[in-house]
Protein backbone atom coordinates (compact mmCIF):
# COMPACT_ATOMS: atom_id res chain seq x y z
CA UNK A 1 0.00 0.00 0.00
CA UNK A 2 2.72 2.52 1.05
CA UNK A 3 7.13 2.65 1.25
CA UNK A 4 8.60 3.61 3.89
CA UNK A 5 11.88 6.13 3.26
CA UNK A 6 13.88 6.37 6.40
CA UNK A 7 15.60 9.87 6.31
CA UNK A 8 17.34 12.06 9.20
CA UNK A 9 14.48 13.89 10.28
CA UNK A 10 12.32 15.14 12.91
CA UNK A 11 8.23 13.60 11.60
CA UNK A 12 6.66 12.29 9.52
CA UNK A 13 5.19 13.09 6.16
CA UNK A 14 3.41 11.14 3.16
CA UNK A 15 4.42 11.90 0.00
CA UNK A 16 1.87 11.09 -3.38
CA UNK A 17 3.53 10.41 -6.83
CA UNK A 18 3.15 7.58 -8.97
CA UNK A 19 3.31 5.88 -5.34
CA UNK A 20 2.46 6.93 -1.64
CA UNK A 21 5.63 7.19 0.41
CA UNK A 22 5.91 7.63 3.99
CA UNK A 23 9.31 9.30 5.34
CA UNK A 24 10.10 8.57 8.40
CA UNK A 25 13.14 9.61 10.84
CA UNK A 26 15.03 6.27 11.61
CA UNK A 27 13.99 6.53 15.19
CA UNK A 28 10.09 5.43 15.05
CA UNK A 29 8.61 1.76 14.83
CA UNK A 30 6.84 0.19 12.23
CA UNK A 31 3.92 0.53 14.27
CA UNK A 32 3.60 4.18 14.76
CA UNK A 33 4.40 4.26 10.96
CA UNK A 34 1.35 2.06 10.35
CA UNK A 35 -1.10 3.63 12.76
CA UNK A 36 0.16 7.50 11.21
CA UNK A 37 -0.89 6.20 8.03
CA UNK A 38 -4.43 4.55 9.13
CA UNK A 39 -4.78 8.34 10.88
CA UNK A 40 -4.37 9.53 7.39
CA UNK A 41 -5.55 6.57 5.34
CA UNK A 42 -8.82 8.05 3.81
CA UNK A 43 -7.14 11.26 2.94
CA UNK A 44 -4.04 9.57 1.55
CA UNK A 45 -6.47 7.50 -0.94
CA UNK A 46 -8.36 9.93 -2.05
CA UNK A 47 -5.87 12.02 -3.11
CA UNK A 48 -3.68 9.13 -4.85
CA UNK A 49 -6.84 8.14 -6.25
CA UNK A 50 -9.79 10.56 -6.38
CA UNK A 51 -13.08 10.11 -6.83
CA UNK A 52 -14.46 14.42 -6.40
CA UNK A 53 -12.73 17.48 -8.03
CA UNK A 54 -12.85 20.20 -5.52
CA UNK A 55 -13.63 23.59 -6.76
CA UNK A 56 -14.59 26.61 -4.55
CA UNK A 57 -15.21 23.78 -1.66
CA UNK A 58 -17.86 21.99 -3.94
CA UNK A 59 -17.43 18.36 -4.53
CA UNK A 60 -18.01 17.62 -7.87
CA UNK A 61 -17.80 13.67 -9.13
CA UNK A 62 -15.25 12.65 -11.76
CA UNK A 63 -16.60 10.53 -14.61
CA UNK A 64 -14.19 8.35 -16.94
CA UNK A 65 -13.99 9.59 -20.46
CA UNK A 66 -11.95 8.16 -23.24
CA UNK A 67 -9.40 11.11 -23.83
CA UNK A 68 -8.58 14.26 -22.39
CA UNK A 69 -10.55 16.16 -19.34
CA UNK A 70 -13.49 19.17 -18.99
CA UNK A 71 -15.56 20.33 -16.63
CA UNK A 72 -19.56 20.98 -17.66
CA UNK A 73 -20.71 22.24 -13.87
CA UNK A 74 -21.92 19.30 -12.30
CA UNK A 75 -19.13 17.13 -13.07
CA UNK A 76 -15.10 16.79 -14.18
CA UNK A 77 -14.68 14.07 -16.56
CA UNK A 78 -11.04 13.04 -17.09
CA UNK A 79 -9.46 10.12 -19.08
CA UNK A 80 -7.34 7.23 -16.99
CA UNK A 81 -4.87 10.91 -16.14
CA UNK A 82 -6.93 12.08 -13.24
CA UNK A 83 -4.32 14.14 -10.79
CA UNK A 84 -2.64 15.25 -14.08
CA UNK A 85 -6.02 16.57 -15.43
CA UNK A 86 -7.36 17.63 -12.32
CA UNK A 87 -4.38 19.78 -11.57
CA UNK A 88 -4.20 21.82 -15.18
CA UNK A 89 -8.17 22.52 -14.70
CA UNK A 90 -7.28 23.78 -10.95
CA UNK A 91 -3.94 25.65 -12.27
CA UNK A 92 -6.07 27.20 -15.28
CA UNK A 93 -9.00 28.25 -12.67
CA UNK A 94 -6.24 29.81 -10.21
CA UNK A 95 -4.93 31.48 -12.49
CA UNK A 96 -8.31 32.83 -13.32
CA UNK A 97 -9.70 33.79 -10.28
CA UNK A 98 -6.37 34.17 -7.48
CA UNK A 99 -4.52 37.01 -8.74
CA UNK A 100 -7.58 39.81 -9.12
CA UNK A 101 -9.22 38.50 -6.06
CA UNK A 102 -5.26 39.40 -4.61
CA UNK A 103 -5.59 42.65 -6.35
CA UNK A 104 -8.89 43.17 -5.16
CA UNK A 105 -8.14 42.44 -1.12
CA UNK A 106 -4.93 44.49 -1.23
CA UNK A 107 -6.76 47.88 -2.93
CA UNK A 108 -9.26 47.30 0.01
CA UNK A 109 -6.32 47.00 2.90
CA UNK A 110 -4.38 49.27 0.66
CA UNK A 111 -1.47 46.81 0.37
CA UNK A 112 0.64 47.48 -2.38
CA UNK A 113 1.00 44.23 -4.36
CA UNK A 114 4.17 44.12 -6.56
CA UNK A 115 2.94 40.93 -8.67
CA UNK A 116 0.95 37.15 -7.83
CA UNK A 117 2.15 34.16 -9.57
CA UNK A 118 0.07 31.00 -8.69
CA UNK A 119 2.07 27.66 -8.78
CA UNK A 120 1.71 23.77 -7.96
CA UNK A 121 3.02 24.29 -4.85
CA UNK A 122 2.06 21.31 -2.21
CA UNK A 123 3.29 21.95 0.71
CA UNK A 124 2.17 25.66 1.67
CA UNK A 125 -0.63 27.70 0.47
CA UNK A 126 0.96 30.88 -0.40
CA UNK A 127 3.79 33.04 0.48
CA UNK A 128 4.97 36.79 0.32
CA UNK A 129 8.55 38.22 -0.68
CA UNK A 130 9.71 41.51 0.91
CA UNK A 131 9.48 42.69 -3.07
CA UNK A 132 5.56 42.48 -2.42
CA UNK A 133 5.83 39.33 -4.58
CA UNK A 134 2.68 36.60 -3.86
CA UNK A 135 3.09 33.02 -4.63
CA UNK A 136 -0.50 31.13 -3.96
CA UNK A 137 -0.33 27.30 -4.68
CA UNK A 138 -3.60 26.20 -7.34
CA UNK A 139 -4.86 23.79 -5.00
CA UNK A 140 -6.14 26.79 -2.88
CA UNK A 141 -8.62 27.10 -5.19
CA UNK A 142 -10.40 23.98 -3.96
CA UNK A 143 -11.47 25.60 -0.90
CA UNK A 144 -14.73 27.86 -0.23
CA UNK A 145 -13.92 31.96 -1.01
CA UNK A 146 -13.82 32.77 2.02
CA UNK A 147 -11.20 30.43 3.36
CA UNK A 148 -9.33 31.56 -0.01
CA UNK A 149 -9.32 35.54 1.18
CA UNK A 150 -8.54 34.12 4.67
CA UNK A 151 -5.09 32.81 3.17
CA UNK A 152 -4.97 35.86 0.64
CA UNK A 153 -4.86 38.18 3.43
CA UNK A 154 -2.37 36.05 5.49
CA UNK A 155 0.00 37.20 2.47
CA UNK A 156 -1.14 40.48 2.33
CA UNK A 157 -0.19 40.90 6.00
CA UNK A 158 3.30 39.70 5.55
CA UNK A 159 3.45 43.22 3.76
CA UNK A 160 3.23 45.19 7.07
CA UNK A 161 5.12 41.63 9.17
CA UNK A 162 7.25 39.03 7.62
CA UNK A 163 7.05 37.05 10.83
CA UNK A 164 4.39 35.38 12.97
CA UNK A 165 4.65 37.78 15.73
CA UNK A 166 1.50 39.28 17.92
CA UNK A 167 1.57 42.15 16.03
CA UNK A 168 0.85 40.19 12.64
CA UNK A 169 -1.92 37.78 13.84
CA UNK A 170 -3.51 41.20 15.46
CA UNK A 171 -3.28 42.31 11.99
CA UNK A 172 -5.25 38.83 10.38
CA UNK A 173 -7.99 39.47 13.35
CA UNK A 174 -8.56 43.10 12.55
CA UNK A 175 -8.52 42.32 8.60
CA UNK A 176 -10.00 38.68 9.31
CA UNK A 177 -12.28 38.13 12.96
CA UNK A 178 -13.04 34.82 12.03
CA UNK A 179 -9.35 33.62 10.81
CA UNK A 180 -9.21 30.63 13.81
CA UNK A 181 -12.39 29.00 12.45
CA UNK A 182 -10.97 29.53 8.62
CA UNK A 183 -7.69 28.12 9.34
CA UNK A 184 -9.35 24.73 10.81
CA UNK A 185 -11.11 24.94 7.66
CA UNK A 186 -7.99 25.21 5.99
CA UNK A 187 -6.53 21.89 8.05
CA UNK A 188 -9.67 20.12 8.05
CA UNK A 189 -10.43 19.97 4.49
CA UNK A 190 -10.72 16.33 2.88
CA UNK A 191 -7.91 16.58 0.40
Amino acid sequence: MYRVVREFRKSLRIFIKDEIIIKAPYFVSEERIEDFFQKHKSKVLERFNPTHLYLFGEAYPICEIEEGYYFDGESFFSDENKRANMESFLLQRAKEYLPKRVFELAERYQDSVRCVKVNRAKSRWGSCSRKGNINLSCYLVMHEKEVIDYVIVHELAHLHHFNHSKAFWALVAKRVPNYKALEAKLKSFPF
